[in-house]
């Protein structure tokens, strides 16, 4: 994750030895993501486990949407749990509205801050 003058540190020495397109990951947030690129110190940051628990994970970073927290318990392994059962922000704030709200309304998720970390 994108903090520290340690961290500072190691990505100078690789920007230092490679010219081409450098990636971060691990553990980044939507501010620490565009502070790590603003920095220079990535040109790209993957969002690995925030997008296992928000399919719609750049529509959340960029609406400042609540986010989902991953489960690891449902990581690399057993059935679809944890894959493909997070839903999207649009069912939820149907599912809150109802058939009979106004198409306005809108829920939390019930997780982390929108700029969560994984």
């Amino acid at each position: 994750m994108w903090e520290g003058a340690e961290v500072g540190r190691v990505f100078r020495t690789i920007r230092a030895a490679w010219s081409g397109v450098l990636m971060a990951n691990g553990g980044y947030t939507a501010s620490s993501g565009a502070l790590a690129v603003a920095a220079g110190y990535a040109d790209l940051v993957s969002y690995g486990k925030l997008f296992l628990a928000n399919p719609d994970l750049p529509r959340r970073l960029a609406g400042r949407l609540p986010l989902h927290d991953p489960d690891p318990d449902t990581f690399y392994g057993g059935d679809a749990e944890g894959y493909v059962d997070y839903p999207f922000w649009d069912d939820l704030e149907e599912e809150a509205a109802g058939p009979d709200a106004d198409a306005g309304a809108s829920t939390a998720c019930g997780t982390s801050a929108s700029d969560g970390t994984a």
